[in-house]
Formats: C-alpha cells, structure tokens, sequence
C-alpha cells in the first residue's frame, strides 16, 4: 500500500559494505555502530503524530538493515519504495554522505517521488542544501517538525502552494524558497511517542523490522524518553547548546513536556517490553518542582524497568540524589566530566570542580544508585597529551571514595570528540577564539570527508591548539588502555574481555562493523535480547510482528 510519507535512516556513509575502513573509537560510547544506524527519536515522534492524523506512515532504519543483513540491496529497495514523499533524516553532521547519496539514488530512480530533509544539520545547512544538492525537494526546519510535516502533507494532497506552510525550504519551479522560521513550541506535550500506536502498526507495515532503532536493538535493547527541548549550558563543540539553538533554531528557551506526557510515554514503553530506559536531558533543568513531582508520578505508577538511567549536566543535590534512588526500580546515573583537569572541564562548559564531582559519585553510591557512569572526551580546548599522564591517578582516586566492595557500581568511559565539532556550535562558528582550527567549514566539505576518509583519524573536522589529529588518537587510546586495565582490576570486565579490548587498542584498528574498540557494547548498559523482555500478554501483535520478519508466522 502507497504510503503519504515513508521516513528513512541512513548510514554515514552509503557505501560501508564496499570499503574497509579504520573505524576506530568513534561510536564506542553510544549504542549504534561506527555508521551510526540509531536513528533520532524524532523518527518515532513524527510516526506518531502523523498516524495520530489519519496519515499513511512507514520507518525503515536502511543504516540497520544494512548491517544486519549482508544480501540487503539499496538498489532494489529504492526500486520498491511506494510513497507519495520520502523523509531522509540529516540530524547528526555524520550523516551527511549517507543522507545526500540514498537521497539522490532515490530521486534517479523515482523522479515521482517528493525528496524531503530533516533534522539540526539539515536546518544550519538549509540554504547550501537547496543551492547545491537538487535533488532535494524540500527541508523541514526546526527543532520540532510534526505539525509542519502535517501541514505540508496536506497542502500537497490538496494541491496548495506552501506558501503558508512555516518552516520549509522548498522548489517553486527553478525558484528556492524559504518561509517564515515561525514555529517553535514551548510545550512539546503533544509530540510524545505513543508506543502503543508504534508496535500495533509494525504488523501492517512493510517490514516490521524495518523500525529497529539501531542495529544492536534485538540483542541489547535500550529505550529513551525525551524531557524537554533546548538547552541553558554553552559547551564549546555541542550543537545542541543555549547558543545554537537561539541562533540556528529561534528557540530562547527550554520546551518542555507536561509530566503527565512523560509518564504515559513511559507507561507505553514497560506495558509491552521490560527494557532499559534513558531519561534524555538533565531532570534537574525541569525545576526542582516539576523534578519531584515527576519522581512522585513515576513511584506512584510503580512502573519497573530493566533499568532507569538519568543523566546530569552537574552533580545534583544530595537529596535529589535520594528521591531518584528510592524510585521502585534500579537506577543509573551518568554525568560527562568530560576532562578531570578542572581547566579544562570548565573552559568547555562544565562549571563545576573534582570535589563535587567525587561528592557526587560518593553520595550517589551511598544512596542507592545501581551505577554511577562518567564520560570522558579528548579533543577539548586547552586539552593536552600530557594531561594523560594523571588520567589514571585520577580514576583511582575516585576509586578510593567508595568501599572497596562496591567500586565495581562506578564505570568509566573515554572517546575522541569524533568525528565532528558540531555545526552550530561555539568552536564552529569562533574557532579561533576557542581554540580550535575547524578542517571543514560546508556540508559539501563534510560529505568529502566522509566519503574519502578510510581512518578515522583522516575523518576529524577539527584540530586542537594543543593538539593535532594523531595526537588526539593517541591520548584516547593512552585513556581507554588505563580504564580497561581498571575495569579488569576491578572485576567490572572479565579478564578475557578486557584482553580482547587491549589487544584492539594496541592495534589501533578495528574493521568490525558490529564491535567496539574502546569499551564492551555490554559495559554501556545492562540489557537482555528483546524477546526475553515482551510482556507477552500485552504484546501479542508485537509478537507477530517478529514472527512475520522471522518468516515464523
């Protein structure tokens, strides 16, 4: 059946499968691949609403499916698509090769069809897309595009000019245009994800598999739950900082979700898989009001999880700490330090010191939390290879902030700042002021780099004052070598994980599309393959949607 709209994920890079390629640490810290085949909650976010709205919607992840299944053809499934538009998503810079290329192998096999982009790097690269890359039809701006796509939608099937539709650039015959940038929502309560219209439409789709979020999701599955929209923190190489989105996305101030819409996307979520859960954004930038009242609603529900996970963009209260901690389920916390030298933390955004973050990770032991998780990164300004020497000392100081019984409940984590700086941000825009020299300046440039880099390293857009692209490999790889040695001293990894790790690292190379370099896919989060998790009474047309992709119908 011909869809209104079918939405596609693609790969960084369209043709992976045809090149070996030096992937190295760049996705090791988040659940998808090195071709980055997660793609953004928005997808599930659109799919609902536009279903809301009466609207024949299809998802297909290409970047999963092409790592799942070597026999997978582009070619032929382009042949096939059956939708009046296409939406290709261009969120994440990494994507620019892969989004561009399936979006032009589209429009040159099915001229009929209507190309549309979306997504944070789409919108910063608007104008540039529409000037050089024709065979895109149309680009959905914002930061929230349900009730534009809808609109949109509409317009077409009536036949009427979008003039009137906000936040588009689009074709007018040999003409650009661009309308008003006018719709930024303060409450984004209505763009919830309703899982239980998602699962209940995969047995009607054309591939009910054709959904999965990321390539990893069968056998480590982990779902999200986004809080708000919009940040107040600056940090340097973010895209999604205060500062790009008033500038980029005219959002000057957070958009948040009602707290009943939370819960019910929750709900949604555990009525039909027991799955690990990540709370998106910061809960401390709720308020402390909506914050507690959030933790009532979700300990009142009783609702359980394989794991709750909650991440902070600075060490929270000790009495927030033990509100999240008395929730009936396990949960996690994850903070990003980024750097353990307080300079350079702070000149990146992070405005706090080691000594309220060792409080933080004492008190958080302390209280209950399953697991404390710390981010590290390499390729900050006034970050040096040097700085590597007192990685170790540091960790271990940690280590020492806790009984010797319970280390094994802190982890840690490093990886480059990889590949991008992002668009948008501060160290895009003002390099030269915060310390970095930016390789890549245009999208075209950027879909260069992806397309000609065979390692990593070749793939930055970005060196440092202090630092060069090797060096930066260098110090990543100085960083995870000490946290493997650690986390087999500390029972965290078994020993003869960690000796695949080491070896890895002291190879610096790694062609497995489906490993990590750095860390274990397991290390990340706690989870179990997802037909051990169904709520098999609730879930029966989830069922029979993985029978019918399994063949066992």
């Amino acid at each position: 059946m011909r869809t209104d709209i079918t939405l596609l994920h693609p790969p960084s890079y369209l043709y992976f499968r045809e090149e070996k390629r030096k992937f190295g640490p760049i996705s090791d810290v988040i659940p998808s691949t090195p071709i980055f085949d997660m793609y953004p909650y928005g997808f599930f976010s659109l799919a609902t609403y536009l279903n809301k709205k009466g609207y024949r919607v299809d998802l297909y992840n290409v970047a999963a499916r092409m790592v799942l299944d070597e026999s997978f053809d582009v070619n032929r499934f382009v042949e096939k698509l059956d939708a009046d538009v296409v939406g290709i998503d261009l969120h994440w810079l990494v994507h620019a090769h892969g989004a561009l290329e399936l979006a032009k192998k589209i429009k040159q096999e099915r001229p009929d069809i209507t190309i549309m982009l979306g997504g944070l790097s789409s919108t910063i690269f608007h104008r540039e897309i529409m000037e050089k890359f024709p065979w895109v039809d149309i680009i959905a701006l914002g930061d929230t595009t349900e009730p534009v796509v809808d609109m949109l939608l509409d317009h077409r099937s009536r036949g009427k000019s979008l003039e009137s539709v906000p936040n588009i650039a689009y074709r007018e015959g040999k003409n650009i245009k661009v309308n008003s940038f006018s719709y930024v929502p303060k409450d984004i309560s209505d763009y919830s994800i309703d899982y239980h219209k998602i699962f209940s439409s995969l047995f009607h789709a054309s591939e009910p598999f054709g959904w999965i979020p990321f390539a990893n999701f069968i056998e480590h599955p982990i779902g999200a739950i986004l809080l708000y929209k919009g940040c107040r923190y600056n940090c340097l190489a973010c895209g999604g900082s205060s500062y790009t989105y008033r500038k980029y996305f005219g959002r000057r101030e957070l958009a948040f979700k009602s707290n009943d819409a939370i819960l019910k996307e929750l709900s949604s979520i555990v009525d039909h898989i027991k799955i690990p859960v990540f709370l998106v954004g910061d809960i401390q930038l709720l308020g402390r009001e909506r914050a507690e009242d959030l933790i009532r609603k979700i300990k009142s529900e009783g609702l359980q999880f394989y794991g709750l996970f909650m991440e902070f963009y600075t060490p929270p209260p000790l009495d927030l700490i033990e509100k999240l901690t008395s929730l009936d389920t396990e949960v996690y916390f994850q903070i990003s330090p980024e750097s353990h030298i307080e300079e350079v933390r702070r000149f990146y955004g992070r405005l706090y010191g080691n000594d309220r973050l060792k409080d933080f990770v004492k008190g958080s032991i302390k209280l209950g939390a399953k697991r404390v998780d710390l981010y590290f990164m390499v390729g900050l300004a006034k970050q040096k290879l040097e700085h590597m020497e007192t990685f170790s000392n540091f960790i271990r100081d940690i280590y020492r902030e806790v009984p010797e019984n319970e280390r094994k409940r802190i982890d840690f984590f490093i990886s480059p700042l990889a590949p991008f700086v992002d668009p948008g941000s501060l160290a895009f825009d003002f390099p030269e002021k915060f310390g970095y020299r930016i390789r890549a300046r245009t999208l075209a440039e950027h879909v260069e780099l992806i397309k000609n880099s065979l390692d990593w390293r070749e793939m930055l857009n970005y060196e440092t004052e202090f630092m060069n692209r090797e060096n930066i490999a260098q110090a990543t790889y100085i960083g995870a070598k000490a946290l493997t040695i650690m986390k087999k001293e500390q029972g965290i990894l078994e020993e003869d994980e960690a000796e695949k790790i080491l070896l890895k690292l002291n190879q610096s190379y790694s062609e497995d599309i489906r490993g990590k370099e750095t860390t274990d896919l397991r290390d990340l989060y706690p989870s179990e393959p997802l037909y051990n998790l169904i709520d098999e009474k609730r879930s029966e047309v989830l069922i029979m949607a993985i029978k019918k992709s399994l063949g066992l119908e």
